[in-house]
């Protein structure tokens, strides 16, 4: 019966994938926080998880209401994931003649308004409210 042979085959692909994450799983290295092995659990997933966001030369700039929109949406993933350290890399720009925001070239005209768009992440950083978002 083909449809018998087929939950068969699904059956031994299956366990092959169960055995092969058993076998990996035994070779995985824990964190050691004081001395102590710190397998990954919610609480531990701040040990094990950075979150990394990256930005660069846009035309909102200086506004920085799109990286607070992306952060406001961490608020959709589980809480142990906003515990996570985060980061905000600025990719910095090249002078062009003309601008190629998606590849970081902007003429002179918006260096200005890149520099003060850092300016404002660093405050967003420092003064944010919700410490598990920014």
């Amino acid at each position: 019966n083909p449809s018998t042979d087929l939950k068969k085959k699904r059956k031994k692909e299956t366990d092959k994938d169960t055995a092969r994450i058993e076998a990996t799983s035994k070779e995985i290295i824990f964190p050691k926080v004081d001395g102590v092995e710190m397998p990954i659990t919610e609480k531990s997933l701040p040990h094990w998880i950075t979150l990394v966001m990256t930005t660069s030369p846009v035309t909102s700039n200086p506004s920085t209401d799109l990286i607070n929109e992306v952060a406001n949406s961490l608020k959709f993933i589980p809480n142990s994931i906003l515990n996570c350290p985060k980061l905000i890399i600025c990719d910095g720009y090249k002078f062009r003649d003309k601008n190629k925001f998606r590849s970081g070239e902007i003429t002179s005209e918006w260096v200005d308004a890149y520099i003060e768009y850092k300016k404002n992440l660093q405050v967003l950083t420092v003064f944010a409210i919700d410490k598990t978002v920014v």
